[in-house]
Parts: C-alpha cells; sequence; structure tokens
C-alpha cells in the first residue's frame, strides 16, 4: 500500500507541470534577444549553406513546438524531443566553430555561440526536470490499493469543508474516512467523476466525484495538487476500464 502524502514530492512536481513550461519559454530568450545582434552573421550562414540552415531550422521549430506540446499535456515524450532540439543545437554549434570566416563577423560569432549555448544549457535542464519528475507519477498511479490523505487539499463534501478525509481505493470497493467516520462503498458507486488539471496560465484546476449520496469537490490551484488529484482521479477510474 502506498501513501500518497509526500508533500516534498508534490512540490517538486511543479518541475514538470508548471516549471518546465516556463523553462521551455526561456529557452528561446537567449535566440530572441542574440540572435537580431547577429542578422549579418546569420544571412551569410543562409546565403552559404543554405540546405543545411534551413534543415537545421526546421528541426529546431519543429521538435521545440513538439516538446513544448508534450509538456502541457503533461507527455513523457518530452524528454525524446527536447533530446532532439538539443543535439540540433549541438550541430550548430560544432558547425559554426569549424566554418571559418571573415574576422569582422567576430562579435557576431560570439553572440551567436553565446545565444545557442544558453539556450541549450536551459533546454537540457529542462529534460532533466522533466525526466525525473515524470517519474514520479509512477509512485501513485502503479498500485492495486492506494490510500490517499486529502486532510491539507481542500475538498468539500456536500458542500461542506471537511477537517479529515481519507480515501483507500481498491480493486473492488473504496473506504472512506470522513471526519474520522469510517464508510465502505463498492468502486461501481463512484459516479461522475470529473478531473481538469489547473492551468500554467492561472486557471483553476478541479476534480468531482459522487459516492452514493456523498459528492465530493475539490477546487485548486496549488501545483501539488495536480498530482494528488490527478492520482485520486486516475485510481477512482482505472477499474472501471476493465
Amino acid at each position: 500500500m502506498k501513501k500518497v502524502n509526500n508533500k516534498k514530492r508534490f512540490d517538486s512536481f511543479i518541475s514538470k507541470y508548471r516549471s518546465c513550461i516556463w523553462l521551455q519559454f526561456m529557452v528561446l530568450i537567449p535566440l530572441v534577444v542574440l540572435l537580431p545582434i547577429s542578422h549579418n552573421y546569420v544571412a551569410m550562414l543562409f546565403e552559404q549553406y543554405k540546405m543545411f540552415a534551413i534543415i537545421i531550422t526546421v528541426v529546431l521549430f519543429f521538435f521545440y513546438n513538439l516538446s513544448f506540446i508534450a509538456i502541457y499535456n503533461l507527455g513523457k515524450t518530452v524528454v525524446i524531443y527536447q533530446s532532439i532540439y538539443i543535439c540540433s543545437l549541438f550541430a550548430i554549434i560544432l558547425s559554426v566553430l569549424m566554418i571559418k570566416v571573415d574576422s569582422n563577423y567576430l562579435l557576431e560569432i560570439i553572440m551567436f555561440l553565446t545565444a545557442m549555448f544558453l539556450s541549450l544549457i536551459i533546454a537540457s535542464i529542462t529534460v532533466v526536470i522533466a525526466h525525473t519528475r515524470s517519474q514520479l507519477i509512477n509512485i501513485f498511479l502503479g498500485y492495486r490499493e492506494t490510500l490517499f490523505e486529502l486532510n491539507e487539499v481542500g475538498f468539500l463534501v456536500n458542500n461542506n469543508m471537511v477537517e479529515n478525509l481519507k480515501i483507500l481505493i481498491q480493486e473492488k470497493q473504496v473506504k472512506l474516512e470522513i471526519n474520522k467516520t469510517m464508510y465502505k462503498f463498492k468502486l461501481t458507486d463512484v459516479k461522475d467523476v470529473e478531473f481538469q488539471c489547473a492551468t500554467v496560465f492561472g486557471r483553476l484546476g478541479y476534480l468531482k466525484f459522487k459516492v452514493e449520496d456523498y459528492y465530493f469537490e475539490c477546487h485548486y490551484k496549488k501545483t501539488r495538487s495536480d498530482i494528488i488529484n490527478y492520482a485520486l482521479y486516475y485510481n477512482l477510474i482505472k477499474y472501471k476500464k476493465k
């Protein structure tokens, strides 16, 4: 049985669901700021190495957007997409270092390489964080029995805030402890399960479900609540899919 009450793990999950998205935005900052300074050098690269420049640009654009979408949709494929993006940046850096050009481009080359290098570092951090945090969800989704201690999550039961709420989900039944009173129901008694995660840009997340005459509802904006509510949602519906 696995207890879902490790706050550090909940708090650190922000690195995948929220912080990684902001990091993905930050990947563009060095490029947007420094590449315009290097516009003459970039134009020369496109003129003399047209095919290579076009291919690399398309790959960067395509896999940057794929990895962004994967992060936003909680996908683990972000590691693959972002790794391809990083390899493309690395290929650009190596290529620039091997190309001999006029010394007049020296400052622009430095700015260009700085932009690529900073973007590469930020993208690498995103990959590491996304990979480690994406493993956390397996902790909560892979058990046949999962105990959720929801005292600090802010659940309403029949529109009343509860001080003590525990939910033990098993394969055929769900056990509830509401304000230290125990209840036991069949898992088939769980109805109308709805979940929507909170977004990066401020939309509240929520989880709603009904067990016979008890209506459970939680609206939240704290990031650590994403994993709790998603794991609870998943465990409530996973046996229904069989």
